[in-house]
């Protein structure tokens, strides 16, 4: 009966040690299954903070790109605006020019113009004068 009980408690002594191992194997694979948990959740967050991270960048970059973009298009605006207006201004001056010059010339028309009626009138003026000239000395020759 002793024997009986020996054996008995061996074989309870080898069903704890038995659980026992099961229990320090299961508090292990937990435990290694938290760590490895934790390690992916790390890993998940370190890519989600580097995808972040990337996306943030590439909005800084796209932010960036559109604000010089949009200098650029305003100081292209600017520049074409004077460049327009720097058009106007020259034609307008190069019209006030040309009025300018055809008003001259129409002056000028009109000094030869009237330069022309002058001596027009003036030779008409000698012409007669020496017909008055003439008359007179034919009267007188006649006289005579």
């Amino acid at each position: 009966d002793r024997e009986h009980k020996d054996r008995d408690r061996d074989r309870d002594k080898d069903k704890d040690r038995d659980r026992d191992h099961k229990d320090k194997d299961r508090k292990d694979k937990d435990k290694d299954r938290d760590r490895d948990s934790r390690r992916d959740k790390s890993k998940d967050r370190d890519e989600r903070d580097r995808s972040e991270d990337r996306d943030r960048r590439r909005r800084d970059r796209e932010s960036d790109r559109d604000r010089k973009d949009r200098d650029r298009r305003r100081r292209d605006e600017k520049d074409r605006r004077r460049r327009d207006d720097s058009e106007k201004e020259d034609r307008r001056r190069r019209r006030d020019a040309s009025e300018d010059r055809s008003d001259r010339k129409d002056d000028r028309s009109e000094k030869k113009e009237k330069k022309e009626k002058r001596r027009r009138r003036s030779a008409d003026r000698s012409d007669s004068s020496d017909k008055h000239k003439q008359r007179r000395r034919r009267r007188r020759n006649s006289s005579d």
